[in-house]
């Protein structure tokens, strides 16, 4: 790969919940899904409510480790309020029609990775990795909006790695070689992204350009974090769920990296 396609290839994504049915006018993304709450994952939640910062988790070690064989999806979301669901309670589920495809995604790879853009922001919100494989109950926590049949699945844990609005205008230079090498901000619920394309989305969230070539000095499968978590709401309170925007919330980018978990360290 060259340096200038290279240098394409070098943002991250963020997305949330995903809706059902195709957006239709929104050029980001012509699908969507929801999803729904099964189960806390772990979060270390802060003494205060509202929302105010809390640790979603806390990776198996600090360090930098790479990451073989990673996948990369854009999830899309219905609404904030599904993405902030998923935040309190670590948890996330597809449309029906994708679960095949998550599901041998983390059988056969060593992480996968969640990008999640909320439909009509503009933007991506933020990267969560898939912690288990997809479960065997359905709940009903998810926010419809459409007034349609509930096409969403079975819930599965989520650990979120990254918040930050990223406006799809800082990412067009990346193009998806999996989408006919489309802009990724033009990405259907669970497209796959090439895992540089991927690392470089995820980059972006962090906080990290790619003007030094970061794609021409890493390989296809490594990905090295450092191992943060970043801050959450730690209580919903008696809120009616209608969140702001993410960056409402968190004013301030939070460029932080993370170390993604092993499979050993995940149950299935």
């Amino acid at each position: 790969m060259s340096s200038d396609s290279a240098k394409e290839n070098a943002s991250v994504v963020d997305s949330s919940v995903t809706e059902w049915r195709n957006d239709i006018g929104n050029s980001d993304d012509p699908e969507s899904s929801g999803y729904k709450f099964k189960e806390n994952i772990n979060p270390t939640r802060a003494d205060k409510g509202g929302h105010s910062h809390g640790q979603i988790g806390h990776p198996a070690g600090i360090g930098v480790e790479k990451c073989h064989n990673t996948k990369y999806f854009v999830i899309k979301s219905l609404n904030h309020q599904n993405i902030h669901l998923s935040i309190e309670k670590g948890i996330w589920a597809t449309q029906i029609m994708n679960e095949p495809i998550l599901q041998e995604a983390y059988h056969n790879s060593g992480s996968v990775i969640l990008i999640f853009s909320v439909n009509m922001s503009g933007s991506f919100q933020g990267y969560a990795q898939m912690m288990t494989s997809i479960g065997r109950g359905r709940d009903n926590a998810w926010s419809e909006g459409t007034g349609k049949s509930n096409p969403w699945g079975r819930s599965f844990k989520v650990k979120w790695l990254c918040l930050n609005d990223l406006p799809f205008h800082k990412t067009l230079h990346l193009k998806n070689p999996l989408n006919d090498y489309k802009p990724v901000k033009i990405s259907r619920d669970c497209q796959e992204l090439s895992p540089d394309i991927g690392l470089a989305l995820c980059k972006l969230l962090d906080g990290k350009n790619d003007t030094d070539g970061l794609l021409t000095s890493l390989s296809r499968d490594e990905f090295s974090l450092k191992g943060h978590y970043v801050s959450t709401p730690s209580s919903m309170g008696d809120e009616d769920c209608n969140f702001p925007p993410l960056h409402m919330l968190w004013p301030m980018p939070l460029p932080y990296s993370f170390l993604f978990l092993p499979k050993s360290t995940r149950s299935k």
